[in-house]
């Protein structure tokens, strides 16, 4: 009987993008692959649809499937894996073990898991491979046949990730634990060399003007830079299979039945020595990625394929299930790391862990869209189960309002928009009453923000000499950050019986809201230091008892421009400094947008009215309470609720009506 080393869930530790997790649930699976001598009665053969997703699901069952790759695996490939694949099953498929057979043309729907072995063999021993070979075999391939080969190509790749994509979905929906699919691949080729494009892929040659060269393509800069960006976008559709396979848990083996191959191409194909050799190096990167990614082994570049086999059934056989719930809890879309370490005590123990490199996230688009298929699911069982209406209110409750954050998300496009912004408001006409106002914004847009779960740092704030603030300047950063405060920028009205006025009559006040972009420290901006004015000052407001005692606050003019940035928040005068300039070339790249954005508006015949004066929403608290935005029309009689950070709905509309001006411009120009 196989030992296998045991751990507990102290014993392993999860890190995904550098941050510790919480272990939620731990479950650890051992099934004994040396053991063939299982109780017939629970091996009993799969006779229904029903009872194979009944047996899929048990724990003590390893589900593999077989995929069988002939648009990328040559005849002679095919007939020499035959034999492994059938001692494969012979040797090492328990009876309770289930398997299925899959070419890229299976529809998954139809994956049909078994226990007859020799079912499986007798498929396995009908797999020919079909690489280069172009004359179509049903209706499908028939809609292409005479296409150029670099699109059929093309097409055979898409077909094998949809395949892959599918696949994993599908053996997802049967359980949680681990699967494993074998893909019997030479690799996929994001390009062919020039010697076999052909304009008729029915008939190879045809159109081809180099194909009887055989240098064609050999040392050509042009060819190999080609090959290099169209394998890089091959990796890039990929990652869709990628994604599915680490959400549904299932590992991909990639099995190369070329074993140590020397060559891509025949003897009879007129391909040079190094372009062969940089294609099979593309062909078998393709196989090692798609292992790597999925946490499975690449069986690529040995004759061993049995050894490499074993492994896929081992990995299957002893393996711990470990749950968290992310800390972040991304919906970005994006790769996040993922590092699962080992206690010291485990260490010594010798114990050793090989888990996936991480996951991609859903995006917010692809939770909505799972939660509006739940509830049309639960909709639709309403007629047979009246008791699920409280269920389906709770799920639909708040999908509208899920789905217009995610129209809005979808209205970023710009250079920037997904960045942090530096927001700086500056206190205008109205004296007193205008640098109150420039507080009630910034405490406006600090509500708002923590609605939103944006993080705000302040940079620097000049304090008016009787109330409020002269101007301020702080750090917002959360997705979207620069893309959503766009909306904001312009000049604020406030009318209101004044504080301040002993006779308590009404003011009016202004003040402006000026959004830049953060920008990397990476981003190429020029600055002379001669253009450069460096002012130290003695920093003010709070700050405790550093403050006030050395010239630490920064100010730094921009001759050429004008522009005028400051800060204070940091405790040394260098890091204010090294802020300060950060600040500067992020008003320099607002400058460049400015620029950019009123050439666009003269070429469009666009008037813009940029003036002091020219507000972009007005907050009148007396003789009534209305807040008024003036570019969308949008009203709101709940001007508290506005100033105590309720500003989405303004900020929304404002968006959708840039993007719509955006649309219109274009379909005119």
């Amino acid at each position: 009987m196989r030992r296998y080393a045991e751990a507990t869930q102290d014993d392993f530790e999860i890190r995904e993008n550098g941050k510790a997790q919480t272990i939620d649930s731990f479950k650890r699976i051992v099934l004994d692959s040396d053991r063939f001598d299982v109780d017939p009665v629970r091996a009993q053969p799969i006779t229904s649809l029903e009872a194979m997703n009944r047996e899929a699901a048990r724990d003590d069952v390893r589900l593999i499937t077989i995929f069988l790759d002939d648009y990328h695996t040559r005849l002679g490939s095919s007939l020499a894996v035959r034999q492994p694949l059938t001692e494969f099953v012979q040797n090492q498929i328990r009876p309770l073990d289930m398997v299925a057979i899959m070419y890229p043309l299976t529809p998954v729907q139809d994956l049909d898991f078994t226990r007859d072995h020799a079912r499986i063999i007798g498929a396995i021993q009908r797999f020919e491979g079909r690489k280069y070979r172009y004359q179509p075999m049903n209706l499908f391939e028939q809609q292409y046949e005479r296409a150029p080969t670099e699109i059929v190509e093309q097409i055979r790749n898409q077909v094998v990730m949809t395949a892959l994509r599918g696949l994993s979905v599908r053996l997802g929906s049967l359980r949680d634990g681990r699967k494993a699919v074998i893909y019997v691949s030479e690799g996929l080729q994001s390009m062919l060399p020039p010697q076999l494009r052909s304009a008729d892929a029915s008939m190879p040659g045809i159109g081809n003007p180099n194909a009887f060269n055989p240098m064609a393509g050999e040392n050509d800069p042009r060819e190999q830079t080609a090959m290099a960006f169209s394998q890089a976008d091959l990796y890039s559709q990929l990652r869709d299979v990628f994604v599915a396979a680490n959400r549904n848990n299932t590992a991909i083996y990639t099995l190369d039945p070329r074993g140590l191959a020397t060559n891509e191409f025949d003897i009879n194909e007129p391909v040079g020595p190094q372009q062969d050799q940089r294609m099979l190096q593309a062909s078998t990167d393709t196989l090692r990625v798609i292992a790597q990614e999925t946490d499975g082994k690449p069986i690529v570049g040995r004759n061993d394929l049995a050894r490499g086999l074993g492994q896929a059934l081992q990995d299957s056989s002893s393996y711990y299930l470990l749950g968290y719930t992310s800390v972040k809890a991304p919906a970005d879309g994006k790769f996040h790391p993922i590092k699962i370490q080992l206690s010291a005590a485990a260490r010594r123990r010798g114990l050793q862990v090989r888990s996936r490199r991480g996951y991609w996230a859903a995006t917010a688009a692809d939770v909505v869209k799972a939660d509006i298929a739940d509830a049309a699911d639960l909709i639709a069982m309403l007629d047979e189960d009246p008791e699920l209406a409280t269920e389906v209110a709770a799920q639909v409750a708040g999908l509208g309002e899920r789905i217009d954050e995610l129209e809005e998300g979808a209205l970023f496009s710009g250079e920037y928009d997904a960045g942090a912004a530096v927001v700086t408001i500056s206190a205008g006409a109205g004296g007193t009453d205008a640098m109150d106002w420039a507080e009630m914004l910034l405490r406006m847009y600090l509500r708002w923000a923590e609605r939103r779960g944006f993080s705000t740092e302040l940079l620097e704030a000049s304090p008016g000499e009787e109330a409020g603030l002269k101007s301020v300047s702080m750090l917002l950063d959360g997705e979207n950050a620069y893309g959503i405060m766009g909306a904001e920028r312009g000049v604020h009205r406030l009318v209101r019986l004044s504080p301040f006025d002993s006779a308590h009559r009404r003011h009016t006040a202004f003040a402006r809201v000026d959004v830049t972009p953060w920008v990397d420290d990476d981003v190429a901006v020029e600055i002379d230091e001669g253009d450069l004015r460096i002012d130290t000052y003695r920093a003010s407001g709070a700050g405790g008892q550093h403050v006030n005692k050395t010239d630490s606050a920064v100010r730094i003019t921009h001759l050429p421009t004008g522009i005028v940035v400051q800060c204070q928040n940091e405790r040394s005068q260098s890091s204010n400094k090294q802020t300060a300039l950060r600040v500067l070339k992020s008003r320099l790249v607002e400058l460049e947008l400015e620029k950019r954005e009123q050439e666009l508006a003269r070429e469009r015949g666009i008037t813009q009215d940029n003036t002091f004066g020219s507000q972009i929403r007005s907050y009148v608290l007396h003789p009534y309470t209305m807040v008024n935005d003036h570019r969308t029309g949008r009203k709101d009689g709940n001007a508290q609720a506005v100033l105590d950070g309720d500003l989405d709905p303004f900020i929304r509309d404002v968006l959708l009506r840039r993007t719509a001006e955006d649309g219109d411009a274009v379909a005119e120009s």
